[in-house]
């Protein structure tokens, strides 16, 4: 579940916000809530509470207030170094700013009057909701790891522990290689290959491996040697490819 908290100082903006970010969320079934809605930091500062994925949409300028929206996010931060920072700002040219903190963003809205007068978001906010959403999402699964179905079970894999997944001839199977355990599924290798990022290569149609796991290449012979001491064979189509790769 992801926990949102809006701070902006001008009342309809923050209306508007909290309405369109809680009909995003229910029209894509996405688990979230939007758990404060505030004017002033000092209040959002009081309804933080521990647990869930934190996610802040913050004015840059917060009226008179104590302090601004990079001091808000800077105590947030203090208190919850993962949460996730998203900055509101009506001048285009502070939207790089955003990024001079040492601190990570996870991204900015730059505000359009005009957009705050309709009951619906436009084009460019639905599309930059969907991106900060997805975002999150790739976030979690990086931290928490992908889950992966073995039969009766679903264990929970962390990608930097992966080292290949291949599918197994003869069998409806693929045999997926950690550094902590082998493990067989029956999910298809694309499936996986969804859940995982562009530190993953395939070196045949049939076998997927992490690329910081490839200890050497022969590529005489077309074969990778990983980490774990496993020879894998590299097809002609992929050679190139893979050798670029190194």
């Amino acid at each position: 579940m992801i926990d949102i908290y809006l701070c902006e100082d001008q009342a309809e903006q923050l209306r508007c916000l909290e309405k369109w970010i809680t009909r995003y969320i229910e029209k894509n079934g996405t688990e979230a809530r939007v758990v404060s809605a505030r004017t002033h930091p000092e209040e959002t500062l009081e309804d933080l509470s521990p647990g869930s994925t934190q996610l802040f949409f913050i004015d840059i300028q917060l009226g008179k207030a104590e302090m601004d929206g990079f001091a808000l996010a800077e105590k947030v931060k203090r208190q919850n170094r993962d949460a996730c920072i998203v900055y509101l700002t009506s001048k285009s040219e502070w939207a790089y700013r955003t990024f001079e903190y040492s601190f990570d963003v996870l991204d900015y809205i730059v505000k359009e009057p005009s957009e705050f007068l309709h009951e619906e978001p436009g084009d460019r906010l639905k599309e930059r909701l969907g991106r900060i959403f997805s975002r999150i999402s790739q976030k979690e699964q990086e931290e928490n790891g992908i889950l992966i179905e073995c039969g009766s079970r679903k264990v929970r894999v962390k990608k930097e522990d992966i080292i290949s997944i291949e599918a197994i001839k003869g069998r409806h199977q693929l045999e997926i290689i950690t550094e902590k355990e082998m493990l067989t599924s029956q999910m298809s290798l694309k499936a996986i290959e969804e859940m995982l990022d562009d530190s993953f290569s395939y070196v045949s149609r049939s076998c997927l491996i992490s690329r910081k796991k490839i200890r050497e290449m022969d590529r005489k012979n077309r074969f990778i040697v990983m980490t774990n001491g496993k020879k894998i064979e590299i097809s002609y189509r992929k050679l190139k490819e893979v050798w670029s790769l190194l």
